[in-house]
């Protein structure tokens, strides 16, 4: 979608965002499986947008605040900090739930918010390190152009 859009672009044709927004529900039969379609969500993200991308950083405030903790162990208004950033999260994403998505599975997963916060950092950082990706049982690689390139 993204080599389309830029083809769509470069012939100076506009370009609209729609009003609608879209539910994505992973149906990934594993962790492995679900830390792959992220990796390719990533590196896509990274080679087509690289300095948003790299701005990412600064959305980080689950991770911050737990590492704020960890780094002040004995202090109670760290773990608090923290507490409240995850709580805050999960509200969050209850609030748009119940408000666009409406995916009663949701509530049932809530808890896992402040943990995938914890791990996206991680996702972020093997954003960068290559440029092949896994895409329904193939290797790619990524090239210029938001082009993929499939590895034999």
């Amino acid at each position: 979608d993204a080599a389309i859009g830029q083809l769509v672009r470069k012939r100076g044709y506009p370009i609209y965002l729609s009003p609608y927004i879209l539910h994505t529900i992973h149906h990934e039969d594993f962790w492995g499986g679900y830390f792959y379609h992220t990796l390719r969500w990533s590196r896509t993200i990274r080679s087509v947008a690289p300095v948003a991308y790299t701005s990412f950083v600064f959305f980080f405030g689950t991770f911050y605040s737990f590492l704020y903790w960890v780094l002040n162990l004995r202090n109670i208004w760290a773990f608090l900090f923290f507490v409240f950033v995850s709580f805050t999260r999960i509200v969050m994403t209850a609030y748009y739930n119940d408000s666009y998505f409406k995916d009663p599975s949701t509530q049932e997963y809530l808890w896992l918010v402040p943990v995938r916060d914890l791990l996206i950092p991680l996702e972020w950082l093997l954003g960068f390190t290559g440029q092949t990706i896994r895409w329904r049982g193939n290797r790619y690689r990524i090239q210029s152009g938001a082009r993929i390139q499939k590895i034999a």
